[in-house]
């Protein structure tokens, strides 16, 4: 593929955007085959190594916020037929009360995650405290049997307190991952499977 066949299909597969996204897109795009290309490519291979346009397009629309991607689904410009209209007015009972369910299971989603992260960060640090407590009675003019027994138990409740906190960290990360993902999954669902060069290709 050539790097003029790959910017045309990117443009029709990004025709929904706004004239200022599509040319920003084929810009970036331009500029990295071109590099590639300076960089002792020949033009079909620099092309190859950044995938195909429809991978490309999906990737961009994905890093779009979701207020463009809503604007370009349903476009302004797009004149809706009478027919439409009735039948958007008389599903409103039934799709306006799913798209409030959709909002609230996503957001359901989005604290019973946090609140386990946070739930797991909170025994974690009382563990710590518990292993303070514990060094600070050591010390405390307790018997030395007793104060050999606090120490151990501080010591032993230190190191958990460690363990947690490492598990503590990955579970944080888990959970900022699935929070990233939850809105690309929308996205996903918003951008559908429509495929706008295909449907170029068709009419010519």
């Amino acid at each position: 593929m050539t790097k003029a066949s790959f910017l045309g299909e990117l443009r029709l597969r990004l025709a929904s955007l706004p004239d200022a996204d599509i040319q920003e897109a084929l810009e970036y795009y331009e500029e990295m085959i071109d590099d590639r290309i300076e960089a002792g490519m020949d033009e079909e291979e620099a092309v190859r190594t950044l995938g195909t346009p429809r991978a490309a397009a999906d990737s961009i629309m994905l890093d779009m916020p979701l207020s463009k991607i809503i604007k370009s689904k349903y476009d302004r410009k797009k004149e809706w037929r009478r027919w439409e209209i009735i039948l958007l007015v008389l599903g409103s009972p039934v799709w306006i009360p799913l798209i409030a369910a959709a909002f609230a299971v996503f957001l359901s989603v989005y604290v019973v995650l946090w609140a386990v992260v946070l739930s797991v960060w909170a025994v974690d640090l009382s563990v710590a405290a518990v292993a303070l407590g514990f060094i600070v009675s050591a010390f405390t003019g307790m018997t030395p049997a007793s104060a050999f027994l606090y120490l151990g138990t501080a010591l032993f409740s230190a190191g958990l307190s460690m363990v947690g906190f490492i598990a503590c960290i990955k579970l944080s990360a888990s959970g900022a991952k699935i929070s990233l993902y939850i809105p690309r999954l929308i996205k996903s669902l918003l951008i559908g499977r429509r495929d706008p060069y295909e449907n170029h290709e068709k009419r010519d």
